[in-house]
């Protein structure tokens, strides 16, 4: 019987992705990977995901971030991305499972009750509730199933700075909003909408629309960008709420889970002369919505909303360039693609 074994630490050699689609036919081959202090696993060219990995691995290794990898006889058969998660709540859900909200993630995440290190990691994340200092969670990319919880190691502690964790109800509005018209309003989303990543097309500086599960405070970002280049007065909504959920056929499953979301709005003129505020948010609609309208699309009816100017780039706060969020952005990128080896393209079969 295979044993299975997980390697967790910083990769000294991210695999070629050019080397993976050299060797892709030539079954016997497998490509080296090596850990910081020795530890090396094999990288199989012929599994559909090895191209994806390859480019979590590069990313991860190039920001000097840890990897956390599965494998089977020293071949990979997973790798996910360790992130410093600032812990929101924690709260029961049901005799199976454990809920989690994180000020760094979007995406409800769950902990399993029979995971054989349940008690440690439940422990962990309760005491780290609202602290400054993020813990390490690594997750999976789709369900947010949490795997791993540990302390942020030193290296990282000093790049992660301390701050005092706030919601967007403390932000001020300071900005003249300037009207636009509905058709002005359908060009821009329009155009915002252009810029998604499709499949054989993921390079920078496309937004990953079609993997609305985690990111969208940087895609935010990204249109907000857009629209003040476009001489445009975007400010932000922020929603919040423990079971925020929409449905979407461009994810496995075909249902969203958030404990908060963000999105661009603007002031647009109705066609019976009405000013009304609408959100730009290609994730969960084809269109400008009305705030009403996009609350309700995630619902969840304790759902609460606040705005902020547009350049509050986290829920806590915090500011961006554009070109450190599209740096951001590549890690959601890279999980879109890697989504896609997994699973194929979307749209996915949905139940109702």
């Amino acid at each position: 019987m295979a044993k299975q074994h997980i390697f967790f630490g910083k990769t000294v050699n991210a695999p070629s992705l050019k080397g993976i689609m050299e060797n892709k036919l030539v079954q016997a081959k497998r490509i080296e990977l090596n850990f910081e202090g020795g530890h090396k696993v094999l990288l199989n060219p012929e599994n559909s995901q090895a191209a994806s990995w390859a480019k979590l691995i590069g990313y991860l290794q190039k920001n000097n971030r840890p990897v956390y990898i599965t494998t089977d006889n020293e071949i990979v058969t997973n790798v996910l991305i360790p992130e410093a998660a600032r812990v929101w709540e924690v709260w029961d859900a049901d005799e199976k499972t454990v809920h989690v909200s994180f000020y760094t993630s979007t995406a409800l995440h769950y902990l399993r009750r029979d995971h054989p290190h349940f008690k440690k990691m439940l422990e962990a994340l309760q005491n780290a509730v609202g602290k400054e200092l993020p813990l390490l969670v690594t997750s999976t990319h789709t369900d947010f199933e949490i795997i791993d919880v540990r302390d942020l190691p030193a290296d990282l502690a000093k790049t992660e700075a301390k701050i005092i964790l706030k919601s967007p109800e403390t932000a001020e509005i300071k900005e003249e909003e300037k009207v636009v018209t509905m058709q002005r309003a359908m060009e821009l989303f329009e155009m915002i909408d252009k810029k998604a990543c499709i499949p054989h097309d993921l390079a920078n500086p496309c937004i990953p629309f079609l993997y609305p599960s985690n990111g969208c405070w940087v895609r935010a970002h990204l249109m907000c960008y857009f629209l003040r280049k476009e001489k445009e007065t975007p400010k932000k909504i922020w929603s919040s709420g423990q079971y925020l959920q929409a449905r979407s056929s461009n994810v496995p499953g075909c249902l969203i889970k958030w404990t908060w979301h963000v999105a661009p709005t603007l002031m647009v003129e109705q066609k019976n002369g009405e000013i009304i505020k609408m959100v730009f948010d290609p994730s969960i609609h084809n269109a400008p919505v009305t705030v009403k309208r996009w609350l309700e699309l995630q619902t969840d009816p304790k759902v609460t909303s606040r705005e902020t100017e547009w350049d509050w780039y986290k829920f806590w706060g915090g500011e961006r360039s554009q070109p450190d969020a599209n740096e951001d952005m590549q890690e959601f990128r890279d999980l879109l693609e890697n989504m896609w080896s997994k699973y194929g393209l979307p749209p996915y079969e949905c139940t109702e």
